[in-house]
């Protein structure tokens, strides 16, 4: 991340001559390849200057996360104020040096983002009730990812249930799959 910062400064600063100040230019300084500089601006540009400040270089994060967020970024609908006091705040109250500081602002940054990512729908929101199943137990069933998540938590009153359900649980969902794709029931 602080090459990307690098690239930004020397594209948008008075570093580099007016003909210089291109992709080019900064890969040629950097030496990188346009299609990196690229890749290192769009982060810059999507999770913006000042929340990349607010969780500082982030050494044991990486570029594939940095670029996680990005795209997170994209997907929710978040203050970055907010964002910048979680960074700051996790750096103040984290113990260890600046690098594990820095790499647990991140981390939280990125969980604020995810958490705000996800829908919250009036039929299936977080900490759904409870559906009673007779001689099961009970089961909560949420679905997030735009539709594409669905998750089941189940409280079954026999234990060897669970385990059993855990071992034909890809084998029930795939059955489940193709009684739906025949539409039955």
């Amino acid at each position: 991340i602080e090459r990307a910062l690098v690239a930004a400064a020397l594209l948008n600063g008075d570093h580099l001559g007016e003909a210089e100040r291109t992709n080019k230019g900064v890969a040629e300084v950097l030496g990188l390849t346009e299609a990196g500089v690229s890749q290192l601006l769009s982060v810059v540009r999507a999770v913006g200057e000042s929340l990349v400040l607010a969780i500082g270089a982030a050494p044991g994060i990486g570029r594939p996360r940095w670029e996680e967020l990005k795209k997170s970024l994209g997907d929710a609908s978040v203050d970055r104020e907010n964002l910048a006091a979680v960074a700051a705040e996790t750096r103040s109250s984290h113990s260890g040096g600046p690098d594990e500081k820095s790499d647990a602002a991140f981390l939280a940054v990125l969980a604020a983002v995810v958490q705000a990512e996800r829908p919250t729908r009036p039929s299936s929101p977080r900490g759904a009730p409870s559906v009673a199943i007779p001689g099961v137990g009970a089961a909560t069933i949420a679905t997030g990812r735009r539709g594409r998540q669905f998750k089941l938590e189940l409280k079954a009153e026999d234990r060897d249930f669970v385990s059993w359900l855990e071992g034909k649980a890809p084998q029930l969902i795939a059955e489940l799959h193709e009684r739906w794709k025949r539409k039955e029931d």
